[in-house]
């Protein structure tokens, strides 16, 4: 019996242990307190002036804190499962009984003390944070915009950004970017703090003449070191406002801005990036962000703003940090063609990473002589433009060698090969190279600026998918004596990616169609989250596919205000399909019953570059069904030679826009001249 009692009064103890553990650790925060971004409670750094590692001493005994909290509860957990496991095995002896309840019960009050150690841990420094005026009294929580104020831009004057809007778990290295639909005057977005401007070849060089057009969103990179700050272009804090929400005080995010100018036009710039001087978010705490774009940013012609015509003059997102940075690095998911693959020559090189990637080093315009060297077909003959589209997560490769038109009269550009165009029997192998960044340490992915291919978070390629940090092959050498348009044998090795394929000299004509839609034509009681989704039937031309609108009606407006209808578009192609899903805003705001039209034009193309014309889509024939239209017999120029009844010609004339998909009302006129007036007959018949 002393042995039990003297053991039982050693769990007793150890409780008490516990006890007087939270309760220091309760007393000690009260002066251990962690910077969030860049809170200091009234204190300075001091890492500039002293040799000290750089971590803040109060974030570190912040951690340390959480992690004796987390390792005591995993104590307490093992407490109570060894009780439980006590009693399991009493076998009808009441004492071991007895006995095991007691532990539980000691395991139980440990657990409570650690989960309210969590609780009071947080207020304390929330309460801290609170009284230096530095954080109101939820910086966590997110912002509310109100009734969408500001959101309906998005899928109409923005065409995408990153992070996404409402994004979770966005990395704290991050950039952000925005691409427009149209193109917009850099010098209401960028500040040309490096002084450069317009030089040969639509390079930028150092100004010397005050006559010259400047250079917004470059950096300056021949240097023996770089420093984003001194060496790049600015961010205009007063057009586009990055803030972290929530503090009482807002503080707006200092960035580098860049761009990539479009076919090489000083007024085509679409697609901005910023680069944070500083790391967004904080060490301990998630945190939402907020980008404000705002009534200042003008079009290219410096007159008419960005966001006229719209009920609210500017546009906003939030996304939402976590504690992390980012050090995975992307992959391809798949190409088109795929490795080994036989193409006609109309066809759009199409390339899928594994998340979204740097646009300035990811899009550019290839030609012999220009500076665009990260992806390259190792031969100078082919030239076009790399375009990112997707959330920034798919390139896709237009020649610039016109072939004729598609069925839509729009002009069909070629890959240029070594073949006489009449002769049909003549093909040609292609290989693709895509150049990964150097890294810095190569203990990770951290790549160095300008360098390669590389993600948001500034993560090299990994382009064998590893997971192995093996650098620029041939020890960055790349080219063939010195000429980087050429693909170098030693650069077909880790962690470059390439492959080859086959052009044939022939032109492929057959049009996409619309193979299924979701939810059904005419569909009736659609839920406000409702998956919507358009299923074509050939891999796309996914940069295309931004012109996909979808419109609520009428516009949904409460107590005189605006409730902005936004929605942006994600594509993937498999099985030889592409599928692009629409996400929106809830349908049916504040609980009123509103009708929505997807429209599709004729600027959505096939990896074939041809349009919807003859264009097909889903025959319904009970309101909400969603039966697939499925054409499997063509002639030689591609149109279709049977017509299955589950589909119905949705366009009337290859010179007009797609008209009506389709309606299970037959007193509907179906088909329309182009998209507009289709939409607008609808929405006449919907009153």
């Amino acid at each position: 019996m002393l042995p039990r009692i003297l053991h039982n009064l050693r769990v007793k103890k150890s409780a008490k242990v516990l006890l007087v553990l939270f309760l220091a650790a309760f007393l000690f925060v009260g002066v251990a307190v962690y910077a969030q971004g860049d809170l200091n409670f009234g204190l300075q750094p001091v890492q500039n002036s002293i040799g000290l590692a750089s971590t803040d001493i109060r974030i570190i005994i912040a951690r340390i804190i959480r992690a004796v909290l987390g390792l005591l509860g995993v104590i307490a957990v093992v407490i109570m499962i060894y009780a439980g496991y006590t009693i399991m095995t009493a076998g009808g002896d009441e004492e071991k009984v007895v006995y095991g309840k007691k532990i539980m019960i000691n395991g139980v009050i440990g657990l409570i003390i650690i989960l309210s150690s969590l609780a009071i841990v947080q207020y304390v420094l929330n309460a801290l944070g609170q009284a230096t005026g530095m954080f109101g009294s939820d910086s966590t929580s997110k912002p509310k915009i109100e009734t969408f104020a500001g959101s309906g831009a998005l899928g109409k004057i923005i065409k995408d950004h990153y992070p996404e809007k409402d994004q979770i778990g966005v990395k704290r290295n991050t950039k952000i970017s925005v691409t427009f639909a149209e193109p917009i005057d850099p010098a209401t977005i960028i500040s040309n703090d490096n002084n450069t401007c317009w030089g040969p070849a639509g390079l930028p060089v150092i100004c010397d003449d005050i006559s010259k057009t400047p250079y917004y969103g470059d950096c300056i990179t021949n240097k023996p070191s770089f420093d984003w700050s001194k060496d790049c272009d600015h961010l205009l804090t007063k057009n586009v406002e990055i803030f972290a929400s929530g503090l009482a005080e807002k503080k707006l995010t200092e960035a580098a801005a860049m761009t990539v100018y479009e076919d090489g036009d000083a007024k085509n710039a679409y697609t901005f990036v910023f680069k944070p001087f500083e790391p967004i978010g904080d060490s301990l705490q998630d945190m939402w962000y907020t980008v404000n774009l705002n009534a200042d940013i003008m079009k290219k012609d410096g007159k008419t703003g960005a966001f006229d015509g719209q009920h609210y003059k500017y546009y906003t997102w939030n996304f939402k940090t976590d504690t992390t940075f980012d050090f995975d690095p992307p992959f391809i998911k798949s190409t088109y063609p795929m490795l080994g693959d036989k193409i006609p020559r109309n066809t759009i090189i199409q390339i899928n990473f594994s998340e979204a990637m740097d646009p300035i080093m990811t899009q550019g315009l290839l030609k012999k002589d220009g500076d665009f060297t990260n992806m390259i077909f190792g031969s100078t003959a082919v030239s076009g433009e790399w375009m990112l589209s997707n959330g920034y997560a798919t390139a896709e490769f237009t020649p610039n060698e016109e072939c004729g038109e598609n069925s839509c009269g729009d002009t069909m550009y070629c890959l240029q090969i070594d073949c006489e165009f009449t002769d049909k029997n003549c093909k040609q192998d292609l290989a693709v190279l895509n150049r990964t960044g150097s890294l810095i340490d190569k203990k990770t992915f951290e790549a160095n600026p300008f360098s390669g291919l590389m993600d948001m978070s500034g993560n090299a390629l990994d382009g064998n998918k590893d997971s192995i940090p093996n650098g620029q092959p041939n020890n960055g050498i790349k080219g063939v004596d010195g000429d980087l348009h050429l693909i170098g044998e030693p650069e077909k090795a880790p962690d470059n990616y390439w492959w080859n394929f086959t052009v044939k000299n022939e032109i492929d004509r057959k049009p996409p169609y619309v193979n299924k839609v979701t939810p059904g034509l005419d569909a009736g009681g659609v839920s406000k989250n409702a998956f919507t989704q358009i299923t074509f039937s050939r891999p796309m031309w996914i940069g295309t596919l931004d012109s996909i609108g979808l419109e609520e009606f009428p516009e949904a407006n409460v107590d005189g205000k605006w409730i902005d209808f936004w929605f942006f578009r994600r594509s993937e192609t498999k099985d030889n399909k592409t599928y692009t899903e629409l996400k929106h805003r809830e349908y049916g705001a504040n609980g009123v019953d509103y009708f929505y039209f997807p429209k599709i034009s004729s600027a959505v193309k096939s990896l074939n570059q041809n349009c919807l014309y003859p264009g097909y889509g889903p025959m319904m024939q009970k309101a909400g069904e969603s039966p697939e239209c499925l054409i499997t017999e063509y002639n030689d120029d591609g149109v279709p030679t049977k017509v299955p009844v589950d589909c119905v010609q949705v366009t009337t004339d290859s010179k007009t826009d797609t008209g009506c998909i389709q309606t299970t009302d037959k007193t509907v006129k179906i088909l329309q001249p182009d998209v507009p007036k289709c939409v607008d007959y609808l929405k006449d018949i919907s009153k």
